[in-house]
């Protein structure tokens, strides 16, 4: 992939690194440490490592350690206020007034961080399926289990996915020409490159994920 154009994690959270080759016991643990300590740092590792699923067999690792993943959430419940706190800290990229927030780069350019707007879809339907014992990974599967299970409601999950899609295809457009153009990858969108269509469609997105974080900020008593 890094050959390819897909530069390797510059957190380092790669399997090639002998910190994240464990065994079943050291996985169990540090899954209970990052639950329990609740740090910043604690807090990104659970949300990168709380998707794991099997890349290979169908052995007794992953039912085992979600097993032990349900355990600890059930007996620390404080975990998902803390996790709902990091979603309502994000604010969606559109101002008051209903235009784009937009944030400037290097080299004067100007647009929003597509990434970390698809970061808070990813993160409400993790935190619904950790919630609700949803075993699956990925933010599609998970929106379209959780509706199945009655957790979420159809409509909610197919606007939530609609949002997601539009801007996956977005961000995978606009980092596909910079790669094309010879010039670095990156996540900051344009929002004069956009057509009136996709321009109305994004603002629609980023107005589903202010309705997901009211309706957390409702079910939690959480503040921004």
């Amino acid at each position: 992939l890094n050959d390819a154009g897909y530069p390797y994690c510059l957190g380092k959270i790669m399997s090639s690194e002998v910190e994240f080759c464990r065994p079943l016991s050291a996985w169990c643990a540090a899954f209970e440490g990052w639950i329990t300590a609740v740090e910043p740092k604690d807090l990104l590792r659970a949300k990168i490592f709380f998707d794991f699923r099997s890349a290979l067999g169908e052995g007794e690792l992953v039912p085992a350690l979600h097993n032990h993943l349900e355990q600890c959430l059930n007996q620390n419940p404080r975990f998902f206020p803390m996790l709902v706190q990091s979603i309502l800290h994000y604010e969606p990229p559109l101002t008051s007034f209903g235009s784009f927030a937009l944030t400037e780069a290097e080299g004067g350019r100007q647009g929003f961080d597509i990434k970390g707007a698809m970061a808070q879809l990813v993160d409400v339907a993790r935190l619904r399926a950790l919630q609700g014992g949803i075993r699956v990974a990925g933010t599609l599967d998970r929106l379209q289990a959780l509706a199945e299970a009655g957790l979420v409601e159809q409509q909610n999950a197919d606007e939530s996915s609609k949002s997601f899609r539009l801007l996956l295809d977005l961000r995978l457009t606009h980092q596909a020409t910079r790669r094309g153009n010879h010039l670095e990858v990156d996540n900051l969108i344009d929002p004069e490159k956009l057509s009136p269509e996709k321009t109305k469609e994004t603002k629609q997105a980023f107005q589903q994920i202010k309705a997901l974080q009211q309706i957390l900020q409702h079910e939690f008593g959480t503040n921004r």
